[in-house]
């Protein structure tokens, strides 16, 4: 396994154990759309149909609301249906499959990330500083300056930027000779 090949699992480690998204925007491999059409996905649309949307009034259960104006005697005082705003939300078990980060459905991780995974823990168990270290970089977002802070905050002590560069490279080369077969790892 090659330092690149390393760097590969680990990002796609911290994919699906962190906080990053699904596709990186930096590595080339994202949807080529536009800015805009990705910008119309977080956009509400017209303005009434926003006010519809955060009033409730665009929900459905029609013949629901009419049989509860039935049953309150609406039909002497001329109500056939129950306005939205009077009606509470039915309550009901979630059946949907659960869904994770950008719309990704859940299932199962690799067999290479679990024992990514298992390296991992198996680091942060005989050297907290470096498994940390790993698990920050990789896991989350941001520059290393807010990842050292992070890791001193976590252990209650400062941890400077060298240290944590110093670190992630005794941990990425830990990780190395814990995931190369023996065989690859003394050829190299």
């Amino acid at each position: 396994m090659t330092t690149d090949e390393l760097e590969t699992l680990l990002r796609a480690w911290g994919r699906v154990y962190g906080e990053r998204p699904a596709v990186d925007d930096n590595d080339g491999t994202g949807p080529a759309t536009h800015p805009l059409a990705r910008g119309m996905e977080f956009a509400p649309g017209k303005r009434i149909v926003l006010i519809r949307q955060r009033t409730n009034m665009d929900r459905g259960g029609v013949a629901r609301r009419r049989m509860m104006a039935q049953a309150a005697g609406g039909a002497t005082v001329g109500l056939r249906v129950l306005q939205a705003a009077y009606v509470d939300p039915v309550p009901c078990v979630e059946t949907r499959p659960a869904i994770f980060g950008l719309g990704e459905r859940s299932r199962p991780v690799p067999p290479e990330l679990q024992r990514v995974q298992r390296a991992a823990l198996d680091l942060h168990a005989i050297d907290t500083l470096r498994g940390l270290v790993l698990r920050i970089n990789y896991c989350t977002l941001g520059p290393h300056d807010d990842k050292a802070l992070d890791v001193g905050q976590r252990l209650g002590s400062p941890v400077g930027l060298r240290v944590y560069r110093e670190s992630l490279a005794h941990a990425k080369g830990w990780m190395h000779g814990r995931l190369c077969p023996m065989g690859e790892a003394l050829a190299q």
